[in-house]
């Protein structure tokens, strides 16, 4: 038999999110952000799946809001704002779609990037519910 192989019938949601956080945490537009993302995530699970087991989901949330919301270009975008000396995080956002979340007045209106990073998380969190045992 094959080890190591994905198939069909092991894409399940939970693989497929793990997959969108790798391209959001790596960067996205780039060869290398996603193959960065991918190192760097497998590196999270393999630690905390030994030191906080069943927390994995949570973790993978949390981080793919972290990353949405304040390192949009993932990774790579700051890796390369850190070699042009430009700041990391970015500044808010005025409502033209940039990741973030823009606050006029007392409402707080989500962004595109924002609005799928909490439909994810959501998901993530959903997932995890279904594969608790009752």
């Amino acid at each position: 038999p094959q080890t190591g192989i994905i198939t069909p019938g092991r894409m399940d949601v939970k693989s497929s999110l793990e997959m969108i956080v790798w391209v959001a945490v790596g960067g996205r537009g780039t060869l290398g952000g996603p193959i960065l993302g991918a190192i760097g995530v497998s590196l999270a699970y393999s630690f905390l799946t030994s030191q906080f087991p069943g927390s994995w989901l949570y973790f993978l949330g949390v981080l793919f809001i972290t990353v949405v919301l304040f390192f949009p270009q993932g990774a790579v975008g700051v890796f390369a704002n850190l070699k042009r000396g430009k700041p990391t995080t970015p500044k808010p956002v005025n409502g033209d779609g940039q990741a973030g979340t823009n606050l006029s007045g007392d409402a707080l209106h989500l962004t595109p990037s924002t609005a799928t990073a909490a439909a994810t998380a959501a998901s993530l969190l959903a997932v995890k519910r279904v594969e608790e045992p009752a």
